[in-house]
Parts: C-alpha cells; sequence; structure tokens
C-alpha cells in the first residue's frame, strides 16, 4: 500500500503546476482591491511547474452578481512571471483567480520548430 501512494504522489508531482506570488492583494487577500469602472486590475504571478514543459496561464474572473466565470489569457513576462489583465465594468466585489495547467499541444510543437529553425540555417 505504501508503494503505490509513493507512485500516486510521484505522479500527482509530475503533473504540479505552482502558482505563488500572486499581485494584485492586500494583507494576502484579506481585504479587497479597489478599483473604478473603466480600470483594468492587472493581475501578475510567478507560475512555474517541474521540468521544461511549456505552461498556459488564464485569469478567471466572476463579476458582481453574475454567476459565471470568464476567462481571459495571461501572458509569459519573464522568467517564471505571468501577466494578464481584466476590465471592471460595474461597480461590486469582483472575484478573480488564476488557473494554468501542462500545454501538451505547445510542448508536441516544440521540437519540430527547433528542427525547422535546424534546418533553415
Amino acid at each position: 500500500a505504501a508503494e503505490g501512494a509513493g507512485r500516486r504522489l510521484e505522479t500527482l508531482a509530475a503533473e504540479r503546476v505552482a502558482i505563488e506570488a500572486v499581485l494584485p492583494q492586500v494583507e494576502g487577500g484579506r481585504f479587497p482591491v479597489k478599483r473604478v469602472v473603466g480600470d483594468e486590475v492587472e493581475v501578475t504571478a510567478d507560475i512555474f511547474c517541474d521540468g521544461h514543459d511549456v505552461i498556459a496561464a488564464q485569469i478567471l474572473y466572476q463579476a458582481p452578481g453574475r454567476r459565471e466565470w470568464e476567462a481571459t489569457p495571461m501572458a509569459f513576462v519573464v522568467n517564471d512571471r505571468w501577466a494578464g489583465s481584466f476590465p471592471v465594468t460595474q461597480l461590486g466585489r469582483y472575484a478573480y483567480t488564476i488557473e494554468s495547467w501542462r500545454d501538451l499541444f505547445a510542448c508536441s510543437k516544440r521540437p519540430t520548430r527547433r528542427r525547422a529553425a535546424t534546418s533553415a540555417s
């Protein structure tokens, strides 16, 4: 049983994507971030995974009084830093979170791009 649990932990760790240092935040999320209608909420975070896989990320946000979450992509900035934004279109409390995953399709395209670049030179 312990051996099976160890294999399961290794499998989970191989799929893990870490999200840290999310901004904006006030007192670790204890208080709301303030913006006015018409502003963009600029969200940044450090996002990384074990290995050299390509990752992708998006911001999920929920406007006041809405049940649905909307998504907007995040872009790689530098090192492990990612950034994105969403609009403030009405008064009230917005909720947001970041979702990230290993982009297996982009990983599969990477060797092809390297081969094409090598053969072109």
